[in-house]
């Protein structure tokens, strides 16, 4: 009975171990599609790099189907479809777009942080992410309109145009005028009269954070990193301590 009760125990304990290995982060691993239950047999799911998904089953495009996973693309960055007309098909993936021979653009990853690399197919850009999902931030003198990256204005009626933090420059009735990259938190603030704007990142920004020169405060002790996220400040003690006392502001210590 004894003996029994053991080989139970170490039983149930592999288990649980087992249990614990095996749960890793989807979106460490996986690409798209996010087939929903276990993909079809002899597919492998994809992960997500640089060159975009491709699934890598023989295209059917065109195929008499009655269900999604009877379907197969080669198009990159798709997903295959059965259409309402009963014939396979193919959809492109998060904000691509289909150009004739592969759906182009960033595909948006479902979550990411700023340690986890996002890959981009945008042409001048590299793979950025923004509020915990994967999107893109285009070269200096590009800006973003809608997933590509197209040329900014860098001289006006024989000026030139000025270089913009968190921006870009346009050229309009000979003008140079300035734009904010918005799709990356970036808004334009200006003084009273409007003669200086700035584009600011007041959601994640330690020195604007939920509103222009507002500097989240460090630890008095010198100890820890203040950040902004979601326009709030907050300190960051890495390994140590952190104290938040009922009146005044949190600290680090040992």
């Amino acid at each position: 009975m004894f003996t029994k009760s053991i080989i139970a125990t170490v039983a149930f304990a592999f288990l649980s171990a087992s249990s614990v290995v095996a749960r890793v982060n989807h979106a460490d691993l996986y690409g798209y599609p996010h087939n929903r239950g276990a993909p079809p047999a002899g597919v492998p799911r994809q992960k997500i790099t640089p060159g975009g998904y491709r699934d890598p089953r023989p295209a059917n495009q065109g195929a008499a189907c009655r269900a999604n996973n009877q379907c197969s693309t080669d198009i990159v960055n798709a997903r295959a479809v059965c259409g309402a007309d009963g014939a396979c098909t193919f959809s492109c993936l998060g904000q691509t777009t289909f150009d004739g021979t592969s759906c182009t653009g960033q595909i948006v990853s479902p979550r990411c942080s700023f340690d986890r690399q996002c890959p981009t197919q945008v042409a001048n850009a590299s793979g950025v992410c923004v509020a915990g999902r994967c999107s893109f931030a285009c070269a200096r003198n590009f800006f973003a309109q809608g997933s590509t990256c197209q040329p900014a204005a860098t001289e006006c009626a024989g000026r030139v145009c000025p270089s913009v933090i968190g921006g870009y420059s346009l050229c309009e009735n000979n003008t140079c005028v300035s734009r904010c990259e918005g799709h990356l938190g970036f808004r334009q603030f200006c003084n009273a009269d409007n003669t200086v704007c700035q584009c600011i990142n007041v959601a994640n920004d330690a020195n604007n954070c939920g509103a222009p020169g507002n500097v989240c405060p460090p630890s008095y002790n010198g100890k820890g990193v203040a950040y902004c996220a979601a326009g709030v400040c907050g300190l960051s003690c890495n390994r140590l301590v952190k104290v938040t006392p009922r009146d005044g502001a949190p600290y680090c210590t040992n």
